[in-house]
């Protein structure tokens, strides 16, 4: 209970310093404020921020302020993390330091947090030179709560004191008994042999360690699943003690809270006690090689997956660095000029030479940069003729140099995103943090990467003069320090690898003396028992939590108009967007017949890669990147709320760009949808391999993806369709059309024009605009003109006879871990959705299936889901087991129908589930959100009984909603991506198995 009054006395100080500093608005350089010196304040107008630079006079710790109207307030405490080997060191103690601490001896307060706080954000971040602990809300006492329990678990974690924590989160040997096999868990260690599993993690890795082979950027930060054994206890608290001192710490701050009293508690609460630290820490630079490099490494694949054009390749440079902004944003315009953008001349020549099925370029500014080019799907002997072709490209475009209205196109597109400022969901705060955090740390200057305008302006010198063409020449042409890598696919390599671990296991667990295994066992025992016990009253209660009466009863209210323009639907959502109109254009796609959706869906992808009537493919790109920000095609269902049989399929073009560049916007979203022309027979199958090397990749780093779509397809109309447009029966199908190009390019080409001509007309067109009134009137202006282009001769309607059928297959893959995916229609089995359900997937999801899965089995994680649809499921993600994640599920009845909870914890579920339908966004997102509740049915009173039924619930409740979870399994609905080897053993739990790839 002391610590209980603590913590009110601390939130009795925080209200006063609220009330005491909401009128000081002067800053002095020189002056302290609570313990921190002000070295530097500068306004930096293209955040629209007032930026507060601070040193702790104490401990030495950094802070910058940034002082905005914005109510998303956000902070970040970063360290310089160097990891001294492939243990993942940084990684593991990242995950560590949030089991508990000083004032917070809970288990897990990051979980308790995650259920009880209107967070925008919550996580923590390892990267190869930094680890991030940043946090985000709108309330403000939510947001001191956040940083309290954040500080609190980076500078005094309970890892000092509970040896168990580093068991569970980094790596252990288990032994249930003495007759049982040895084995080796740990979340971090699953997690990493998830990641491994995808060859781009395993390209990026061989090249890294051989530009780096004497800096920590040789090293993986997050770890080599080999490796991470190797780390030891001790190791990893050293490495707290050593890099983990505030003085080697930088804490950033974002929002329009009051700074003062931000700054009281960051040095009352935590850094008063610290005095500066002994060093520094320092970030080696490698040393210059002076002739370039040759890597190569095996991946794995099926036992019978064909090898063929599934090699990678890399050239890899180590190039300008963090500290100099103007060369780092030329460095990425020039990635995007040489190698992304459809018709660079890098892309080009390597589509010519047919070297691979894709080609893409990055610009890495860490301290020392990398600028890389990979290729995907070619073949071992590509190698030499791709370095070849990449070095005579780069002479050539030195002697003849970039065309320079593409040069303007790519920085008027990066100089669009940077004042777009759209980031999505993720606050703005943190990500103008990451921005900044490099620079800070090798340049001692956070402001070098937010404060973009200076480093532009230098860049659009290239409009003028040969910065790109130098930048090359120094960088790429005449430097020595290159890299070239191949990552070639070997059958069964994972087989093997899988043996040889289970055979160094078992014959380590034979060379064991009996009171080696007693104690091992005694430990496991111990562990389980330890992470069964549920955390204390007393011990929760430590956690900061806000009340029921912080949150808004009512539910946002999303409206959207509509307007006729001709027939034609327009549906507008105001809001405020700077000028730019986000316009979306949806065709009715109910004409094309079922067998032809996979078609439809590749339509999509090909449309901006080929030739127009009136553009080159590469004409076209530079036209959109000079005129937009940017224009997307995809295809999208908007299944009906009360009739999910209805699903709405829509063909969308969606676009943005500012209100005097509309006429441009409209001319070639026309000009894409209308015009295109697919008889180009080459270019065709570059971009057919291209999208299926895209399609390739996702199905090999995002197995719970692929499991998800294919187990909601057993069960939902609307899910099945999805299937044919981008889940697994769509790689199939473009593995089908890439095998058989030869002989069906003609009629491929013709089904892609056929299928424009079905969807690109006006009837049944849906106009979505998003932005102010002033944007409104400027599209209801022009949108009469632009229809006339339009077909508007209506097409007759098809069924979709997609029929749901659980085949519950087991999608096998050269993988380390699986995703474990099982569900259920409870919709159909007489239990309609409520938002109580949403409760029920905390509960589940956030305890006991968490707690299970990834606290106790050692997977990375784990969640319920129940949708409006009625669709429901389990799932686990980069899980190390099968059967036992099926008898966790199978345990989630009785949990359910015992749930205990007291009135803290039912309100923290509570909390959590209004965070996550509350969390704020852009306006282009809530204009797209808008639309689709709109066309689905989905009303602002629905929204509002789902949100009162959400904070009506009660332990009752959730104890009554037990009967819908065993009709969910006692629909035995499963689907699961893992091991091959693996669900071949268990292939008396599938209807078939299913190779992923082929």
């Amino acid at each position: 209970m002391a610590q209980i009054r603590t913590w009110m006395t601390t939130l009795t100080l925080l209200l006063t310093l609220l009330l005491a500093a909401a009128a000081h608005a002067e800053w002095t350089v020189g002056e302290t404020y609570h313990g921190f010196e002000l070295v530097q304040q500068r306004e930096i107008p293209e955040i629209d921020a007032l930026a507060l630079r601070f040193e702790h006079t104490g401990s030495g710790a950094q802070l910058v302020k940034y002082v905005t109207d914005d109510d998303n307030k956000s902070f970040c405490f970063t360290f310089m993390t160097p990891p001294n080997g492939d243990t993942g060191i940084p990684h593991i103690l990242e995950h560590s330091v949030l089991d508990g601490s000083r004032k917070f001896p809970v288990k897990s307060p990051f979980q308790v947090l995650a259920r009880g706080s209107l967070n925008t954000f919550l996580n923590a971040m390892t990267a190869p030179d930094f680890t991030m602990y940043p946090v985000a809300s709108t309330n403000t006492q939510d947001f001191f709560n956040l940083v309290d329990v954040y500080l609190d678990a980076v500078l005094h974690p309970a890892i000092y004191d509970d040896p168990r924590i580093f068991l569970q989160e980094g790596w252990r040997y288990e032994l249930a008994d003495a007759d049982a096999p040895l084995i080796l868990n740990g979340i971090v260690y699953n997690e990493m042999k998830g990641a491994f599993s995808s060859p781009t993690r395993i390209l990026d890795y061989e090249v890294s360690r051989a530009l780096f082979p004497d800096t920590p950027y040789g090293l993986s930060s997050g770890g080599y699943p080999a490796a991470i054994p190797e780390l030891t206890r001790e190791q990893l608290l050293d490495f707290h003690r050593t890099l983990y001192h505030p003085g080697n710490g930088y804490i950033t701050l974002w929002g329009n809270g009051d700074t003062l009293a931000e700054l009281q508690f960051v040095h009352e609460q935590y850094l008063v006690e610290f005095s500066r630290p002994e060093a520094a820490i320092e970030w080696p630079d490698q040393a210059l090689f002076d002739a370039p490099r040759s890597v190569g490494a095996p991946y794995p694949i099926g036992e019978e997956e064909d090898p063929a054009d599934k090699t990678y390749l890399a050239m890899a440079w180590v190039a300008a660095g963090a500290a100099e902004p103007a060369e780092a944003l030329a460095m990425q315009v020039l990635a995007d000029v040489l190698v992304n953008r459809p018709g660079a001349p890098l892309r080009e020549a390597i589509e010519d030479a047919g070297i691979g099925k894709d080609v893409s370029a990055y610009f890495d500014d860490s301290k020392q940069g990398v600028f890389q080019i990979t290729v995907e799907g070619a073949n071992p002997d590509d190698e030499q003729r791709f370095v070849e072709l990449v070095e005579a490209t780069l002479a050539q475009m030195r002697t003849d140099g970039f065309d320079k209205r593409v040069i303007e196109g790519v920085i008027n597109s990066t100089e669009f995103a940077l004042r777009e400022a759209d980031f999505g969901s993720f606050p703005k705060g943190l990500v103008y943090t990451y921005f900044g955090t490099r620079t800070w740390m090798f340049a001692d200057d956070p402001f070098l990467g937010v404060a973009y305008e200076a480093p532009l302006a230098e860049v659009r010198g290239a409009l003028e003069d040969p910065v790109l063409e130098d930048l090359m020449q120094q960088h790429l042409i005449d430097n020595p320090h290159r890299v070239t890598a191949v990552v070639v696919p070997e059958q069964g390599l994972e087989t093997r690898m899988t043996a040889e671990l289970e055979a160094e296991l078992a014959d380590k667990r034979k060379k064991m003396k009996r009171k080696e295994v007693k104690a091992l066992v005694a430990q496991t025992a111990d562990l389980l028992a330890w992470q069964a016990e549920p955390d204390t009253p007393e011990e929760l209660a430590t956690i900061p939590m806000l009340a029921l009466s912080d949150l808004e009863p009512a539910t946002t209210d999303l409206l959207v108009t509509e307007h006729d323009v001709e027939g034609v639907r327009v549906l507008h959502f105001d809001a405020p967007t700077n000028g730019i109109v986000y316009l979306r254009l949806l065709f009715d796609a109910e004409m094309v017949d079922p067998a032809m959706v996979p078609t439809l869906s590749l339509l999509t992808d090909v449309l901006q890669e080929l030739d127009t009537e009136n553009y080159g493919y590469g004409e076209l790109d530079t036209e959109l990147t000079i005129h937009t920000g940017g224009i997307g095609t995809g295809v999208a269902t908007y299944p009906l709320v009360e009739d999910k049989a209805t699903i709405q399929p829509k063909v969308v073009v969606s676009g943005k760009a500012l209100a005097p560049k509309l006429d441009r916007m409209l001319a070639l979203m026309a000009e894409i949808s209308l015009r295109t022309q697919y008889d180009d027979t080459d270019r065709l199958a570059e971009v057919l391999a291209k999208v299926e090397a895209n399609y390739e990749g996702m199905a090999r780093s995002s197995g719970h993806t692929l499991a998800i779509g294919r187990l909601r397809s057993y069960l939902d109309p609307s899910a099945a369709y999805d299937q044919q447009l981008g889940g697994l029966s769509f790689i199939h199908f473009l593995a089908g059309q890439v095998d058989g190009y030869e002989d069906g390019a003609v009629q491929l080409q013709a089904d892609l024009a056929a299928v424009a001509q079905q969807v690109f007309r006006r009837d049944g067109l849906i106009v979505g605009v998003t932005g102010s009134e002033a944007e409104l009137a400027a599209v209801l202006e022009q949108l009469p003109a632009w229809l006339e282009q339009l077909d508007p001769e209506p097409l007759e309607r098809v069924a979709f006879p997609f029929e749901v059928d659980a085949l519950n297959e087991g999608l096998t893959a050269a993988s380390k871990v699986q995703y474990v995916i099982r569900g259920g229609d409870i919709g159909a089995q007489g239990f309609p959705y409520t938002g109580r359900m949403d409760v029920l997937d905390q509960v589940l999801g956030r305890d006991y299936l968490t707690q299970q899965i990834r606290v106790q089995g050692g997977a990375y994680g784990a969640w319920a889901a129940f949708g409006r649809s009625g669709i429901a499921y389990f799932g686990s993600y980069r899980d190390p087991k099968l059967t036992e994640t099926l008898d966790v599920y199978a345990g989630a009845v009785d949990y359910v129908a015992g749930f205990e909870a007291s009135g803290d914890e039912m309100t923290r579920y509570l909390i959590g589930v209004i965070a996550d339908r509350d969390q704020p966004t852009t306006p282009s997102v809530l204009g797209r959100r808008a639309m689709a509740y709109h066309l689905q049915g989905i009303t602002l009173d629905t929204r509002q009984a789902e949100r009162d039924e959400i904070l009506a619930t009660t332990v009752e409740d959730i104890r009554a909603m037990a009967p819908a979870v065993q009709a969910m399994l006692d629909q035995d609905v499963l689907c699961v991506y893992g091991n091959e080897e693996l669900l071949a053993e268990h292939a008396d739990l599938f209807g078939a198995l299913i190779p992923v790839l082929q």
